[in-house]
């Protein structure tokens, strides 16, 4: 008797012309601004700190994120909270 390992049925499974795979069916228009009604109410962008401490890193594409999103961010570090900047 053979047993077929994860991997062999894996192999069938991507074999298989007849398995559509997994797809994706998208319920909303990627190009829509859906911040637009949320950040027009306001004349100016709302601001956002992004705390960080020695170490961390990704602040800088956060910031990147928020810009994108319609936000100013302010970076902030764990030293000026402490030190009252």
């Amino acid at each position: 008797m053979i047993t077929r390992t994860a991997p062999d049925k894996q192999f069938e499974r991507i074999a298989d012309d007849n398995d559509p795979g997994l797809h994706v069916k998208l319920t909303f228009d990627v190009n829509e601004d859906v911040t637009a009604p949320f950040l027009s109410v306001s004349a100016s962008r709302p601001k956002v700190a992004i705390l960080r401490e020695q170490g961390v890193n990704g602040h800088v594409e956060i910031a990147a994120a928020f810009d994108r999103s319609g936000f100013t961010s302010i970076d902030v570090h764990m030293t000026d909270i402490i030190h009252g900047r």
